[in-house]
C-alpha cells in the first residue's frame, strides 16, 4: 500500500493475502491496521521515512500469532518524499528458523559445558574411588590387628573416635564413600551423554 505523510492509506493492493486487503481500508490511517502494541513504533518509523528518505523495517506479531514485517519505502520525487510504500511480508517461517538456530546454539553451549564439567568432576572422583577402594582393603587387613590390640589393652581412640563404638562402623563409612563416588560416576556419564547429543 502507499500512504501519505500522515499515514493515511492512498492505495492498497487488492491482490494481497493479508487480512486488511479490502477497498474500505483506503482513506484509513495505516497504523490502525497494525496491532495496538506496534502502532507507536510504526508511526515513528513512518515519520522518519518522510524526514530522511531511508527504508526501514518493523517486525510485528499479528492476531493469528504469525509474524509479519512491514517495510517502509519512501517514494522520492525531485529530492522530496511525497509518499511511502508499505510492503507487508509474512516472516513467521524465518523467525521460527532463527529461534531454532538460537535454541541449537544454546544446546551446543550446554553440551560443551556439560562435557567440560564432566571431565573436571571425573578426575578427582576417580582419585576418591581408587583411594576409598584401597583404604577399604587396608582397613579390613588392619581390623585383625586392631581387635587383638583391643583385647589386650582395652578401648582406644582412632582419630578421636572410640574403637569400640566406631571401629566396626568405619568400614560402612568407607563403603558409603565408594557408593557415592559411583553415583557421581553415573552423573558424569549422563553429563557426557548430554554433551555428545548436543555437540
Amino acid at each position: 500500500m502507499t500512504v501519505d505523510n500522515s499515514g493515511k492509506i492512498l492505495l492498497i493492493n487488492h491482490g494481497t493475502t493479508l487480512e486488511f486487503s479490502t477497498r474500505r481500508n483506503e482513506g484509513r490511517h495505516s497504523a490502525d491496521l497494525l496491532p495496538l502494541d506496534y502502532r507507536k513504533d510504526y508511526s515513528q518509523l513512518l515519520a522518519r521515512a518522510f524526514e530522511d528518505g531511508q527504508v526501514s523495517y518493523l517486525p510485528y506479531q499479528a492476531k493469528d500469532l504469525t509474524w509479519r514485517e512491514v517495510r517502509v519505502v519512501p517514494i522520492v520525487e525531485k529530492g522530496e518524499v511525497l509518499s511511502s510504500m508499505l510492503i507487508f511480508t509474512d516472516i513467521t517461517e524465518k523467525r521460527n528458523l532463527q529461534a531454532q538456530a538460537i535454541r541449537n546454539e544454546r544446546l551446543a553451549s550446554i553440551g560443551v559445558m556439560a562435557t567440560g564439567v564432566a571431565h573436571d568432576i571425573n578426575n578427582p572422583n576417580n582419585a576418591i574411588l581408587t583411594g576409598a577402594s584401597l583404604f577399604s582393603h587396608v582397613w579390613q587387613d588392619a581390623m585383625h590387628v586392631l581387635r587383638e590390640y583391643y583385647q589386650e589393652h582395652g578401648d582406644f581412640s582412632l582419630g578421636g573416635l572410640s574403637f569400640v563404638e566406631q571401629g566396626e562402623s568405619l568400614l560402612e563409612l568407607i563403603s558409603d564413600i565408594k557408593n557415592n563416588s559411583r553415583r557421581i560416576e553415573a552423573i558424569v556419564a549422563n553429563l557426557k551423554h548430554l554433551g555428545k547429543n548436543h555437540l
